[in-house]
Parts: structure tokens; C-alpha cells; sequence
């Protein structure tokens, strides 16, 4: 969701178009937190807690610097092109998801 919703908000550059977009974008990427914590804590091999600790950090670390790289993407390149990295992050999001659906199993 969060990929369609940014790919249609680039895509369509209308307001009704951006705002439908990056609220699509934001609920993808909401749902995705809460996922990634609760398979990260249920990873076989690791104590309790270890691996939603991992996860947290890095998604902290990850709130800091998403925002620069879009940033800097877009100093050089534009707006529209930092912002492809939404698009980017949901797609290799898609493609990583089965490795650690299948881990868990």
C-alpha cells in the first residue's frame, strides 16, 4: 500500500491525487511497524525479547535518516524524485517480506 499510494500521489499531481496518495502511503507504512515488531519478537533461536529490541533500534535509526536521504535525493535531483524512495522502500519491502515469514515458520 505504502508503494501504490506514493507511485499514484507522483503520478497523478493533483491535490485530491496527493492527499489520497500519501494517506495510502501512510496507512501502508503504519501497518508495517507493528508486523515488523511482532515477527521480529517471535524469531526462532533468540531470547525473548532480542530481536523486537533490534527492530526497534533500527527503526529508530531509520526515522533519522529516511528524512535526510529524502532530503538530499531531492536537493539533487527534485522532490519528485527524492520521493520515489517511498516507492523503492515498499517495493523491497514486498520483496523481503517472505524471507522472514518464512523464517518464523
Amino acid at each position: 500500500m505504502a508503494a501504490a499510494g506514493m507511485g499514484a500521489a507522483l503520478a497523478v499531481p493533483t491535490v485530491p491525487a496527493a492527499l489520497a496518495g500519501f494517506a495510502l502511503a501512510g496507512l501502508g507504512v503504519a501497518t508495517l511497524v507493528p508486523a515488523a515488531m511482532h515477527t521480529a519478537d517471535e524469531l526462532p533461536g533468540l531470547p525473548h525479547g532480542t530481536g523486537l529490541t533490534v527492530v526497534s533500534w533500527l527503526l529508530r535509526g531509520g526515522f533519522l535518516v529516511s528524512p535526510l536521504l529524502v532530503g538530499a535525493v531531492a536537493d539533487l535531483a527534485g522532490l519528485r524524485v527524492g520521493l520515489l524512495s517511498v516507492v523503492l522502500a515498499g517495493v523491497i519491502t514486498i520483496a523481503l517480506s517472505r524471507t522472514l515469514a518464512n523464517r518464523t515458520a
